[in-house]
């Protein structure tokens, strides 16, 4: 759909990098979204899907030399955000935290970003040794029940 769409190539190879990454193929993601990055470094998307292709293939050699800190680009930015959010829980529990927080101004009741950033925040607790931050993290878990209504 996206090629009859006219879609940028990047976009074409973010997407072909996509279906194989969440059809449980790691391995096969790689490729075009490798392709992806070639033919824009500051492709976000592409960015944060290859860093899990990377995780999942134990590639962790090529995983420390993607670069992460990007911005979300002008197309779709609250995926960017999401995406990046989800690849820096990795890297920087407080930066996956900031940007599944921005997720979430904008979109509440997404379940997505409201899981990993309770993960997120778990994990910081339990290194930082800070109560209040597990506590929010186990508020965060505890609006699950009123959210998934609102969720497909």
């Amino acid at each position: 759909m996206a090629k009859e769409a006219n879609a940028p190539e990047e976009w074409l190879c973010t997407v072909d990098g996509a279906i194989e990454l969440h059809a449980g193929h790691p391995d096969l993601a790689i490729g075009p979204l490798e392709r992806a990055l070639k033919l824009n470094p500051a492709n976000a998307s592409a960015a944060s899907l290859l860093s899990f292709a990377y995780v999942f293939e134990g590639r962790w050699d090529k995983w420390a030399e993607l670069n992460l800190d990007l911005e979300p680009g002008n197309d779709f930015p609250v995926f960017d955000e999401l995406f990046l959010g989800y690849a820096n829980f990795y890297i920087d529990y407080g930066a996956s935290i900031e940007r599944l927080g921005t997720v979430l101004n904008e979109h509440p009741t997404w379940l997505a970003p409201r899981i990993v950033r309770a993960s997120a925040n778990s994990h910081e607790a339990s290194r930082l040794g800070n109560a209040e931050l597990a506590r929010s993290a186990m508020e965060e878990v505890n609006k699950f029940d009123v959210l998934n209504k609102e969720n497909p």
